[in-house]
């Protein structure tokens, strides 16, 4: 009991659980998330993008071919 109260630093947390505003630790975690997050939304973003460039083309194939370019017997 005696140690635990003049020990009183290393009880309590550190300065991202305590919620320091200005802390140097608590400002490089919140730039980790935030890279974290620019690289999972560019990814998402990239699937996304290479999802709808399919639908485009899939759809001018299908104009194609109902147009008649397709048509090799010719």
């Amino acid at each position: 009991m005696g140690i635990s109260i003049t020990a009183v630093d290393s009880v309590l947390a550190c300065a991202v659980c305590l919620g320091a505003p200005g802390h140097a630790v608590t400002l490089g975690m919140n730039m980790a998330i935030g890279v974290m997050l620019l690289s999972v939304t560019s990814v998402l973003g990239g699937i996304i993008a290479f999802v709808v460039y399919l639908g485009r083309k899939a759809r001018q194939a299908e104009a194609l071919e109902r147009a008649g370019a397709f048509d090799l017997t010719e």
